[in-house]
């Protein structure tokens, strides 16, 4: 995978693409996950709802890891979700590519312990 993705619409509505985000994300396709984002990322009106849903994955993770102790990095998805969204907001979202390429990737990179997200579906 390399920084230059293509952005990938999701679907003709926004909860559509965010769906399609959130699948890909948690199954672990990491290509698709990410071009997806990008997709979102670059319309204004979705990236409040983009933002909350990259934050509300890397938290319905968290417990899997803490619980079950199935990882000992509970922190760093977090850590870089909240950097990417702190930091897009900061520097404005349309020059955050770099930003987003850093840490977007990883929310669909193992492992995968979704068990909040799987719980409410």
């Amino acid at each position: 995978m390399d920084g230059e993705q293509a952005p990938i619409k999701g679907g003709p509505r926004s909860e559509e693409q965010l769906d399609a985000y959130t699948v890909a994300t948690v199954s672990g396709d990491v290509r698709r996950s990410y071009g997806l984002f990008l997709g979102m990322a670059a319309d204004e009106k979705i990236r409040p709802l983009l933002r909350d849903r990259l934050l509300f994955l890397v938290s319905s993770t968290c417990p899997g890891h803490v619980i079950g102790r199935k990882a000992r990095n509970t922190g760093h998805k977090a850590l870089r979700a909240r950097a990417v969204t702190d930091l897009a907001g900061f520097i404005g979202w349309e020059r955050s590519h770099g930003v987003y390429y850093i840490g977007v990737p990883d929310m669909a990179v193992g492992p995968l312990y979704y068990s909040v997200y799987d719980a409410a579906v």
